[in-house]
């Protein structure tokens, strides 16, 4: 039996309306969902509809209440997901969307203390990233040169040196290799993008040895420096 909601696949459940499904339930059939979201495109919910909607919420417990961040999925879950969004950009058509859809909006005292209070739990020593505050440590004198920010980045070709660089974005950022923010040698500086510079926070140790590598590859210790 084909499911007959329109995703095509093979039906496993049959319902009481009369009809076979891929999925005990049909919401959760592909087909099923192409067509409610072409039913709701453009579809604008009144005030009226959202206070019911709300009020109807009122009591049910959340499926993720009491999760913090990275604990709502699983390991596999958040593989998937970052396998998904990899290498996507978005558009100038969808960040104006998105930049309008929050123009205007004004967040209220209450909501601010609320979104506080549930990051609590995920800031700090409770991070995964935390590295016992090495993060608030000053950097050496010369990092506060733009000009010399600016000359590493020229040297590297003012492109992110990672070969395995997503390509989300152009904004580059200089990044220290061995983490230590007192040691601005040149040799101890490579230009990356800031997704890439992000992703370096994890695995330190590879990422460490990782652009070590690509300085040297890059003839870079052969340079004499001031």
């Amino acid at each position: 039996m084909i499911c007959e909601y329109g995703c095509n696949n093979e039906a496993r459940y049959f319902f009481k309306s009369g009809k076979w499904c891929c999925n005990k339930s049909h919401n959760s059939c592909e087909g099923m969902k192409r067509k409610n979201s072409k039913l709701n495109k453009g579809r604008n919910i009144s005030r009226k509809t959202r206070q019911k909607m709300s009020e109807s919420a009122k009591g049910k417990i959340a499926w993720n209440k009491g999760k913090k961040g990275f604990l709502i999925h699983s390991e596999k879950t958040k593989q998937i997901i970052s396998d998904i969004h990899k290498g996507k950009k978005l558009s100038e058509e969808q960040k104006e969307k998105i930049r309008m859809g929050n123009k205007g909006k004004i967040i209220s005292k209450e909501t601010k203390k609320l979104m506080s209070e549930n990051h609590a739990d995920f800031s700090g020593k409770n991070h995964p990233n935390w590295k016992g505050g090495t993060s608030i440590e000053p950097y050496c004198e010369i990092w506060g040169d733009k000009k010399y920010k600016n000359s590493i980045k020229e040297r590297d070709g003012n492109v992110c040196l990672n070969p395995y660089c997503s390509g989300i974005t152009e904004d580059l950022r200089v990044h220290h290799i061995d983490y230590n923010k007192k040691n601005c040698h040149p040799l101890n500086l490579i230009t990356v993008c800031i997704s890439c510079n992000s992703k370096a926070n994890k695995d330190r140790e590879w990422h460490n040895l990782w652009y070590k590598t690509i300085i040297f590859r890059r003839g870079y210790h052969n340079v004499k420096y001031k």
